[in-house]
């Protein structure tokens, strides 16, 4: 497991920093310092590894709100963290390469 976190954390560096066309497999397997077969072992292609980078990234950021508390308060805190990491410039970015892609 420690490999695939590698992979995902060398894939979402390079998402935050690089447009989607300069992003390819063999760089995100020099930057997690594994092969490109290690990474073709997970996902069938760049557009798969980035999109799980990415979400891994949102959920880090972005944990589920644990039950407890106000559900509505819950739900507008949840609502108003998602905007603010979303308007990120890289965030921005990643996200619109993303669904540039898609």
């Amino acid at each position: 497991m420690e490999t695939h976190r590698a992979i995902l954390h060398a894939a979402a560096e390079l998402l935050e920093r690089a447009p989607y066309r300069d992003i390819s497999v063999e760089r995100i397997a020099a930057l997690a310092g594994v092969g490109k077969q290690t990474i073709y072992r997970w996902y069938d292609s760049k557009a798969d590894l980035l999109l799980d980078a990415y979400l891994a990234r949102c959920i880090e950021a972005l944990p589920p709100v644990v039950a407890g508390g106000e559900p509505l308060l819950n739900f507008r805190n949840y609502m108003r963290r998602l905007v603010e990491y979303l308007a990120e410039p890289m965030v921005e970015g990643a996200w619109r390469a993303l669904l540039a892609e898609a």
